[in-house]
């Protein structure tokens, strides 16, 4: 089933982080087709996200996050309540503390803290420091084992920008579902 992914994931370990970047927005026009593809397509919601875990698992087994890291170098996960309880018990902080050294409150999010700098202050030779008790943000990323992926398309493209995973995992779904680019709308 896994076509071109070997070759691309040999491209990924040798790429610098803005090789990654230039190669997703040389495709993003594309994954924006593709996103109206995917609203036409005959699969079901339920089909698609076993397709997508499936591609999913057999990539992600193939790349070593700790060769890249560039989630922990960009992102700044939000925190939930239990998210905040355990890293400041880990650090021995009072969840007050915590905040004040490592966090930011945005009230126009769902959860209201998130990471005050980015790379993340716990991030150190492309390893998490605190990985057994990392936010579960960090344990969910790159969100490609939710159900939903049909409407969660856009976060995926903005993804393709961050995660060597995400962007292969796009561009074998569009090559196992035989998505060209030179489609139209009218051709769903």
């Amino acid at each position: 089933m896994v076509s071109d992914i070997v070759s691309l994931i040999v491209v990924f370990m040798l790429m610098k982080y803005e090789e990654l970047e230039n190669l997703a927005k040389e495709k993003e026009d594309e994954n924006w087709e593709f996103r109206k593809f995917l609203k036409f397509c005959d699969m079901s919601d339920d089909e698609l996200d076993q397709l997508v875990f499936k591609i999913a698992e057999q990539v992600g087994s193939t790349i070593d996050c700790t060769m890249c890291g560039r989630c922990c170098k960009e992102l700044r996960p939000a925190l939930s309540e239990d998210d905040q309880k355990r890293l400041a018990a880990r650090l021995e902080l009072t969840v007050e503390q915590f905040r004040v050294k490592y966090l930011q409150y945005d009230d126009t999010e769902e959860w209201k803290w998130r990471m005050k700098d980015s790379p993340c202050c716990f991030h150190e030779d492309n390893k998490c420091t605190i990985y057994e008790d990392r936010p579960q943000n960090c344990r969910d990323y790159p969100y490609l084992h939710e159900s939903g992926f049909s409407y969660r398309t856009m976060g995926m493209i903005e993804r393709t920008f961050t995660c060597p995973i995400v962007f292969t995992v796009m561009q074998e779904l569009k090559e196992v579902l035989k998505f060209s680019a030179d489609y139209s709308t009218e051709d769903y």
